[in-house]
């Protein structure tokens, strides 16, 4: 009978060991899943971020506090490089670190201070992931501090201004091994946003810049124009152009002395023709207007500009129009990149909402698993105590 006793004892913790080896995996999937929830909210809560912050300054800042508040890191900051000193100067940051990240120095061009994930990831234009951070021999010279402040992990995005690296977006978690493929993929789509969101914000700049100049009178800005980037040109009652500065004929393609000779209307696509009509009849009656137009350059390429005019009204007569003109053709590309990226995210969100409840149901059936697991271990494991008992009871 002993015999018996002990062949059900090894079968049952035969049993048992393959249960808590199920166990293990159902918990080790249930914190994929969880994990997958978190960098989800992310890239969901950054999108919408991005849609509705105007200010540049305030969009980071949220950036930040959502990888903190959704995805459950340690610290996010995002640093920009300094154009003088090349340095990787912190410019918004969220979660546990103002003191470590006051006190650490990050170079492009400083051999042993450029080869942390921030300076590797501008530098090589890619992903940089430190999952080790404890013994990763190049964070020697940030380790104490980042282990003293519970980083264990580490990863830095390159952030790119019209493809030139000027930064990086970086994340610090309190466990090692963290980032895996896909969670950094989730993060790398995060980082597009931040570039797109930028990309926006440096166009709105430069056209802010050239408005103000408008706002000054003929006299003082005709000894500005020749050195902005934007057009600025005046036409007479007929369309004709009076004056033009030498980004006008960058834009346009024509030597001044030939732009002087042409009327304005000459340089617009004809599918453009009656929208210039519209507008100059509105000039006529004295009101200023913005709008978009395709003009023909001289060697027949053609281009997007952005016009800001205002009429010339002298003794309650109109006398022509002076403006600014920009080109806009690489803006609006981006802007179409923009808007399919954003389309394209919108439709990601909505795959992986789905996904999500999927998870959610998957995640549901493991917690019913693994509670269903713990009391048949419990159980089988009271059992083997039992017999064990018995056994030493001598009963059988």
């Amino acid at each position: 009978m002993n015999n018996k006793k002990d062949d059900e004892i090894k079968r049952l913790k035969e049993h048992i060991k393959k249960l808590e080896k199920s166990q293990a995996e159902s918990k080790k999937a249930e914190e994929k899943i969880y994990k997958a929830n978190r960098l989800y909210a992310v890239l969901s809560q950054v999108n919408q971020a991005v849609v509705r912050i105007k200010d540049k300054q305030k969009l980071l800042q949220e950036i930040c506090n959502i990888i903190i508040e959704y995805g459950k890191f340690r610290l996010a900051w995002i640093g920009f490089v300094d154009e003088e000193t090349k340095l990787v100067k912190p410019i918004a940051f969220s979660g546990e670190g103002s003191d470590y990240l006051k006190n650490i120095k990050i170079s492009i061009t400083d051999e042993l201070i450029s080869k942390g994930p921030t300076g590797r990831a501008i530098l090589e234009k890619r992903s940089i992931i430190f999952n080790d951070l404890e013994n990763n021999s190049d964070y020697k010279p940030w380790r104490e501090q980042a282990l003293e402040k519970g980083y264990r992990s580490s990863a830095a995005f390159p952030i790119r201004l019209f493809n030139n690296m000027i930064g990086a977006l970086n994340i610090y978690a309190t466990e090692p091994d963290f980032f895996d493929k896909d969670n950094i993929h989730l993060l790398e789509e995060t980082t597009l946003d931040i570039s797109f969101a930028l990309e926006k914000y440096n166009e709105k700049d430069k056209q802010r810049r050239v408005e103000k100049a408008l706002s000054k009178n003929e006299k003082k800005y005709r000894t500005l124009v020749e050195s902005l980037e934007e057009g600025i040109a005046k036409v007479d009652e007929y369309e004709y152009f009076t004056f033009v500065n030498q980004a006008t004929c960058n834009i346009f393609g024509y030597s001044k002395k030939e732009l002087l000779q042409m009327n304005f209307k000459e340089c617009i696509a004809p599918e453009d023709h009656q929208k210039l009509l519209i507008q100059t009849s509105k000039r006529k009656t004295g009101k200023s207007s913005e709008y978009e137009l395709n003009i023909i350059r001289k060697k027949g390429d053609i281009r997007t500009i952005f016009t800001n005019v205002n009429p010339i009204i002298e003794n309650q007569e109109y006398k022509g129009a002076f403006g600014i003109f920009h080109d806009i053709t690489e803006r609006k590309k981006a802007e179409e990149e923009l808007k399919k990226h954003q389309e394209h995210l919108e439709e990601l969100v909505k795959e992986r909402t789905k996904e999500l409840e999927e998870a959610n149901k998957e995640l549901k059936r493991y917690n019913k698993l693994f509670v269903g697991r713990e009391f048949r271990i419990k159980e089988l494991k009271d059992r083997v105590k039992e017999l064990e008992k018995e056994l030493r009871r001598g009963k059988y």
